[in-house]
């Protein structure tokens, strides 16, 4: 999956963690792969919810929340401009 290395200018490492491990989860790393963190810390993967979860220790996170059954669903730009006229945005 690419990844803008704007998200290592900017020192978003916890965002680069998050993501690298949801896209671990998702399959979506397709031979470009995130720094792995060098941060003993680890961090909620979800901050929003309760502190309590198993620990990811490739990536240095708390999975607090329920992502194993999440997919993505590639959706064809046709078909992103047919919902977007529908909904009445200009495209």
């Amino acid at each position: 999956m690419f990844f803008s290395s704007s998200l290592f200018h900017v020192g978003s490492l916890k965002l680069v963690r998050r993501l690298g491990y949801l896209s671990d989860t998702m399959g979506l790393d397709k031979g470009r792969t995130l720094p792995r963190p060098e941060s003993h810390n680890y961090l909620f993967l979800d901050r929003t919810m309760p502190a309590v979860g198993r620990k990811n220790p490739a990536w240095r996170l708390v999975i607090n929340t329920d992502c194993d059954g999440w997919r993505i669903r590639m959706i064809p730009a046709r078909e992103i401009k047919e919902m977007a006229r529908e909904s009445g945005v200009p495209v």
